[in-house]
């Protein structure tokens, strides 16, 4: 049977004879057929990379259902094992990026590859999203520390706080004195369940709040030096929050930084105008800025008026003068109707020339109008409940069903606040917690698309002028407009068809977890945070006494086997100890 490339080429050879009639060229049989083992690796993987959602969509915490991330895994741990043809393809899906959701999957993955050295080269992300116990914080320091050591080809690292604000040991591999110099690290990300000064000041026990520094900070070296004071040369994307008062924060330049995000409330509003006088972003193309949390406000007090703290503009005016990209998510309610704000916002337009992708909060206003002259995209966040927000167009912003009047807004004889203005789109606030979403979905390539990204448990939806998540029962029903025209742009619009996932589609138990056959899997699923037993405090924990400290084979063993009673005798060994003292 003739397979592809016989065909090709035999047409190749017949198309390059010269001929005097009008021959027909004999191709071969009829009934060619090509397998699926032909398929190039590249293609195939690419194939098989629609299989499972994107990664911007998909994140170990907590901004998606359980079960999502579980059929997630089931996918990407069953495509290397359909046939052999598969592996080559698959397998590289598999490891590319990494999520660790315990301390047991840190120690197992050290462990798989240690025994399998090459597979390192295919992690090019790792994100720790675990728990980490007193008594498991040396293994672990150890472990996440050979991990970075050992993955050279990863450029992205993120820390996701699952259980703040007991989160300060998650970092140890970045405090830990072993930990090299990272120089393949290029993609740094925080939520906002940490302190960031934890990376920027080498006085780490005040930086932790007291009692809750853990027993490696109490007890071990760490770094002599600040983590982002080495890093800073060779990052190109930083995200840090900015969620209490530092005690001190290091001048530092960031020569190759081009993506900067940060999480902002009312205590580290101070932290943040800090870092914005001292730090040097000379190449910074995007910058976002956002709330905390479920509708936390970040850039006001709480008690009093709350009034708006401005510092958006401060930040731009020193380091905008490449910016490109501009998010700010806030739905907070300030003081004489947020007029604070919106001056804070024109200050930042002011010193952005380029700026060419504008993404606004849900409580923007129409006045004072904003205007900008080199503006093509804008996007605005839906309000959490409530009809369509807002209505763009050149003329300017205004409420939904009404028409900017640049006269009234503005005085001067511009015709249009944004005269470059391609278009816009409403964003469903439900999609908050993907705040990178406006820039993945990047208007200049997705202008006009109607499309879906519909994956077990997130349904994604685009249009021309809405971006909404289809999996959820939406609390409100807004107009939809018949069209856009470069007049008047209607945001808001989310069709009705799209309901919730129903409950009898979830198709994995609530709480479970499949990893790789490498760390020992039999194919069952196991305990999400299982095994390891990270969630249970320990006498140790509460009564004053340093904790006896696990090793990594002893989180390994209970991670493989959590029914085999390991973890209650390290248990009692350790309350026996306790005894003797």
């Amino acid at each position: 049977m003739f397979d592809i490339q016989n065909t090709l080429a035999l047409c190749s050879r017949d198309l390059g004879k010269e001929s005097n009639d009008a021959s027909t060229i004999e191709l071969g049989p009829t009934d060619v057929h090509a397998h699926v083992s032909d398929i190039p690796a590249e293609i195939l993987q690419s194939i098989l990379d629609f299989t499972v959602a994107p990664t911007f969509l998909l994140t170990p915490g907590l901004t998606i259902r359980e079960d999502a991330w579980l059929i997630y895994m089931k996918i990407k741990r069953s495509l290397p094992l359909v046939c052999r043809s598969w592996y080559a393809s698959a397998n590289p899906m598999l490891y590319r990026d990494i999520a660790l959701r315990s301390v047991g999957q840190v120690a197992a993955l050290l462990e798989t590859l240690q025994n399998a050295p090459t597979l390192a080269s295919l992690i090019t992300s790792l994100s720790f999203a675990c728990y980490v116990a007193e008594h498991h914080e040396e293994a672990y320091a150890n472990d996440a520390t050979l991990l970075l050591q050992l993955c050279q080809a990863a450029r992205s690292v993120s820390f996701i706080a699952m259980n703040a604000p007991l989160s300060l040991p998650q970092l140890l591999p970045l405090l830990n004195p072993a930990c090299p110099p990272l120089p393949h690290l290029t993609r740094l990300h925080l939520n906002e369940g940490f302190d960031s000064e934890a990376l920027l000041s080498d006085q780490y026990k005040l930086v932790a709040t007291p009692g809750e520094e853990g027993w490696y900070i109490r007890t071990q070296p760490l770094r002599p030096r600040r983590f982002l004071v080495g890093a800073s040369h060779h990052l190109v994307e930083l995200s840090l929050p900015f969620v209490s008062a530092m005690q001190s924060a290091p001048a530092l330049t960031f020569p190759s930084l081009v993506s900067f995000g940060c999480l902002v409330n009312c205590i580290g509003s101070d932290s943040f105008g800090r870092i914005t006088s001292i730090w040097e972003m000379p190449r910074l193309q995007r910058f976002s800025i956002s709330l905390l949390g479920l509708g936390s406000p970040y850039l006001f007090q709480y008690m009093g008026t709350r009034d708006y703290l401005p510092r958006i503009g401060s930040f731009v005016a020193r380091h905008g003068a490449q910016l490109r990209y501009l998010h700010i998510l806030d739905h907070a309610h300030y003081t004489n109707d947020h007029r604070d704000l919106m001056l804070d916002i024109q200050s930042a337009l002011d010193h952005c020339p380029r700026l060419e992708h504008l993404v606004l909060p849900s409580n923007v206003r129409p006045t004072p109008a904003l205007h900008h002259p080199t503006v093509r995209w804008i996007d605005i966040w839906m309000p959490h409940r409530g009809d369509a927000s807002h209505c763009i167009t050149r003329k300017g912003i205004a409420p939904f069903g009404q028409t900017a009047d640049s006269r009234a807004a503005r005085s001067g004889d511009q015709k249009y606040m944004f005269p470059r203005l391609q278009g816009g789109r409403a964003i469903d606030a439900a999609l908050s917690f993907f705040r990178d979403l406006p820039w993945i979905l990047r208007p200049d390539t997705w202008a006009g698309v109607t499309a879906e990204l519909k994956y077990p448990g997130i349904d994604v939806k685009h249009d021309k002028m809405n971006i909404w998540r289809a999996d959820l029962q939406p609390e409100y029903t807004a107009p939809q407009g018949d069209g856009m025209d470069e007049e008047r742009m209607p945001f808001g619009g989310i069709p009705q068809e799209s309901r919730g996932w129903p409950r009898d589609r979830i198709l994995f138990e609530y709480g479970t977890y499949v990893w790789t056959d490498e760390e020992g899997s039999d194919g069952d699923m196991s305990s999400v945070h299982s095994s390891d037993s990270s969630w249970l405090a320990s006498d140790e924990e509460t009564n004053g006494v340093e904790p006896m400290q696990w090793t990594h084979d002893d989180i390994l063993r209970v991670f493989r086997d959590p029914d085999n009673h390991y973890a209650d005798r390290l248990e009692d060994k350790a309350t026996r100890a306790y005894e003797r003292l």
